[in-house]
């Protein structure tokens, strides 16, 4: 274990996909139900859905769209028909990878990877009824050096919202910028690796203990990846892990972080890594901020001749309203197609469900879990049949 280190446009676009209600089942234990099959216009889902003021499930898509195959703003309504509400064009920014975040005022703030004025991401707000505003496009010209390329969504701060972009800086290696609603927007910190920062930051930021926590998907004091905080306040970056590097059979701590932190009701920060571990099926780890130690306190289960029976490449984790974390991984599994898990704050893992492409319920989840307001958790699988195209689904604790 390492040491810790000081187009749309506006109209609507409708498309009836529904097979099934939002009415839960009537199971005393965790089950699954698949709520619609998600057509080619909305390609390559991206991160959760998020409930909007409505009650409705919203969310983006890295392509299709009805322009450029740019990406779209979806919603899912409590039938599970999908509405496009917004189809990117480029120029207004192209390929979201992340969840969408309310803003407070009825709308979500979302990044885009590519596009906008300068060619390197944008952040944008859109309402529920489709109305689009570009709040920033990224410039990471000579002449500003903002970041380039977030993956990240955005988290809320008083009235700022601040985000990670991937790359670019001064360094190369990323930033940290803030926005608010009225377009006002500033660097915060420049990611330098010869500082042991870490490198390319693509994991969203979570607030907690009146910092910032963030993860970088490689670099540090030992190559791999590093946990960092930041205080939006005095504008202070610490690295407050350092994962530790390879030790010539595996990563023992994890590596290759892509997923936010959550904040537990134990008051720990858990996450997970997508690889790594002492199978290379990735990890799950809690961060205790007060006394900046980290625990890797599950490693995904090997190959056991004839599957990867946890799963592999966790997808990150929510706490549902029962206190346990549930999440998804992507790969591996009964059926190799993907799991839901929980994982209790003890440490108890359990696969909750195996994918069945055969039985329709999609294949290669994504993204965190969301919990809705009754109580069952949202999903998305990036591939199924028989549109090939994805799923939504739903897990009832």
């Amino acid at each position: 274990m390492s040491a810790p280190t000081s187009r749309s446009a506006f109209g609507l676009i409708l498309l009836v996909v529904a097979f099934s209600t939002w009415e839960r089942p009537a199971l005393a234990q965790a089950s699954f139900n698949k709520i619609a099959d998600l057509p080619a216009i909305i390609r390559n889902v991206q991160g959760s859905m998020v409930e909007g003021p409505d009650q409705m499930s919203y969310g983006v898509s890295a392509s299709g769209g009805s322009t450029c195959d740019c990406g779209t703003v979806h919603r899912i309504d409590r039938l599970g028909v999908v509405h496009v509400i917004y189809a990117f064009g480029g120029f207004d920014g192209s390929f979201p990878n992340a969840p969408l975040t309310p803003d407070g005022v009825g709308g979500f703030l979302g990044t885009t990877r590519y596009g906008g004025a300068f060619g390197s991401g944008v952040v944008f707000r859109i309402g529920p009824d489709g109305r689009y505003t570009v709040l920033r496009s990224l410039n990471n010209r000579a002449n500003a050096r903002e970041g380039a390329n977030p993956f990240a969504g955005l988290v809320r701060v008083g009235d700022r919202f601040f985000g990670v972009a991937s790359v670019g800086g001064r360094t190369g290696y990323g930033t940290i910028f803030s926005l608010s609603l009225d377009g006002t927007f500033a660097v915060e910190y420049h990611l330098d690796d010869a500082r042991g920062d870490g490198r390319y930051p693509i994991a969203t930021l979570v607030y907690a203990h009146q910092r910032l926590f963030g993860t970088t998907s490689s670099g540090g004091p030992f190559g791999n990846a590093t946990l960092f905080s930041f205080d939006p306040s005095t504008r202070v970056y610490a690295i407050e892990w350092a994962f530790a590097g390879f030790n010539g059979s595996h990563y023992p701590e994890g590596r290759n972080l892509r997923s936010r932190m959550v904040t537990a009701s134990d008051g720990n920060l858990w996450g997970s890594t997508v690889q790594g571990g002492r199978s290379d099926g990735g990890t799950i780890f809690v961060f205790d901020p007060v006394t900046r130690r980290l625990v890797s306190i599950y490693h995904l289960a090997p190959y056991n001749g004839r599957r990867y029976p946890d799963g592999f490449f966790v997808q990150g984790l929510t706490e549902a309203n029962d206190g346990d974390l549930w999440g998804v991984a992507s790969g591996g599994g009964e059926f190799s197609g993907g799991v839901v898990f929980r994982m209790s704050l003890q440490g108890a893992y359990t696969v909750v469900h195996s994918f069945r492409n055969d039985l329709g319920e999609g294949v290669s989840p994504v993204g965190e879990l969301t919990q809705m307001s009754d109580g069952r958790l949202n999903g998305v699988t990036r591939l199924g049949w028989p549109g090939g195209f994805g799923t939504l689904f739903a897990i009832y604790p």
